[in-house]
Formats: structure tokens, C-alpha cells, sequence
């Protein structure tokens, strides 16, 4: 005890005072055992095994909105270099679609009953890899049947997704909105870095994959975010 005391300059009430002002800036300073969420620049490419889709994928981060720029690069029925603008929204729970050359935007509910979920639940697995230097954890659906309509004729596929997600990449989505169309392709709160998409089985078996293939972190404007106040919004059922 008088070693300890020693230390301390013999003066307990000092000690105590040095102890409670640690404690104190250890639980009051987030930064130490929180991390931050992402804000910055991904950029992805999504390409089938049989080499005949290949799409650019930019996703902008930044508080709780995800705007999504894609360009067609090759896919079939030579649509190639089509560009395409998304936000996702989930202050307000909007996903829209935004069309430059109509001044259009088509805006679908992210909560309520006509929110659209495509995916049924992810599962985590052991699964890991290292993708653009940050480990990722993978997850992915049971198979399952998705029905589609082609020519007025219903068709049902097998499919199976997998994503891998960054532990070290955060970006909050609300819990109700996670699997709503395209939204954990890019985050489940934690951000995605590669996806696998596989339709169809033995000889029809496509597979779509993603990857990020570049990571850039960094303050962005805020107008990236805002829709054109000049557009005209139509409400999807």
C-alpha cells in the first residue's frame, strides 16, 4: 500500500481526481471506441461469368443518403453506354429513379406496404476476404424463387445472393428499409464491397459478380444529394 501511495504522491484524494477525470474522457470522447460513419466515393463493377455484362457502378455516401450513378457498359441488346441515376433516402424513406432527359423522377416508398423487398433475409457466415485493404464478412440468402413476369408469362428462377460486407465501413440504414431493392447491395450498416448474384441452375446458370474497385473517403457536397427541384416526381403504388 505504500508503494501505491508512493506513486501517487501520497495524496489519495489526487489519485482519485486523476481517476475520475480519465474515466471521464475515456466515456465521454466517442472517437475512442466509436467508428465513424463513412462519407466519400465507391466505385464498383458488376460483370457476368459468360463476360457478356459489364456495368460501372459509383456509389456516393454521406450522411443518410446513398446517390448511385451506373453506366451500361456492355450488356446485351447494345444498350451500352446508358447511364442511370439513383438515391437512396432513407431520412425520408424515398428511392428514386432519376430520369435528366424526361426531368422526371420516379419515386418509390422504402417503408410501408408498398415497400419492395426482394431479398428474403441475409445470414451471416465464417466466410471472410480482404477486398481494396479492409476485411469484409460475407452473407447470403437460401434460394429462393422470385417471381418475374416476361411476355406475360410468370417465370420463376432460382436464385442465390451473397454480399460481403465491410467491418470497418459503416453507413446506418434503418432497420425496415435493409432489404428493400437495391439497398443491401450497397449497405446493411455496414458498407457492401462485392456482391454475388447467381440465377438459374446447371447449364442456365447466370452469374452476376461485383466488386468495389476503388474506395475514396472524403467530404462531399451536398447538392450531389438533392433532386432537381424542377423535375416532376411520380409516386409509384
Amino acid at each position: 500500500m505504500r508503494s501505491t501511495l508512493h506513486v501517487l504522491n501520497f495524496r489519495p484524494h489526487r489519485a482519485a481526481i486523476k481517476i475520475n477525470l480519465l474515466i471521464l474522457c475515456i466515456f465521454s470522447s466517442g472517437v475512442v471506441f466509436t467508428q465513424t460513419p463513412f462519407e466519400g466515393r465507391i466505385d464498383y463493377l458488376l460483370t457476368s461469368r459468360d463476360s457478356t455484362v459489364q456495368i460501372f457502378m459509383s456509389g456516393y455516401f454521406s450522411g443518410r443518403k446513398i446517390f448511385i450513378q451506373t453506366k451500361l457498359l456492355k450488356v446485351p441488346g447494345g444498350e451500352e453506354n446508358k447511364e442511370e441515376k439513383l438515391l437512396l433516402d432513407f431520412e425520408n424513406g424515398f428511392l428514386d429513379r432519376i430520369n435528366d432527359q424526361e426531368k422526371q423522377i420516379v419515386r418509390q416508398l422504402m417503408t410501408g406496404p408498398a415497400a419492395q423487398k426482394d431479398l428474403p433475409p441475409l445470414i451471416r457466415t465464417e466466410q471472410t476476404s480482404t477486398l481494396q485493404q479492409y476485411k469484409t464478412v460475407a452473407y447470403q440468402t437460401p434460394e429462393f424463387s422470385p417471381e418475374e413476369s416476361k411476355d406475360s408469362v410468370k417465370i420463376n428462377m432460382a436464385v442465390q445472393v451473397r454480399i460481403w460486407y465491410a467491418e470497418d465501413l459503416l453507413f446506418e440504414v434503418p432497420e425496415e428499409m435493409k432489404l428493400v431493392q437495391m439497398v443491401p447491395l450497397f449497405s446493411n450498416g455496414h458498407i457492401a464491397l462485392a456482391s454475388s448474384i447467381k440465377i438459374g441452375k446447371d447449364e442456365k446458370e447466370m452469374l452476376l459478380n461485383t466488386r468495389a474497385t476503388e474506395v475514396r473517403p472524403g467530404r462531399l457536397a451536398p447538392v450531389l444529394f438533392q433532386v432537381p427541384h424542377d423535375y416532376r416526381i411520380d409516386v409509384e403504388d
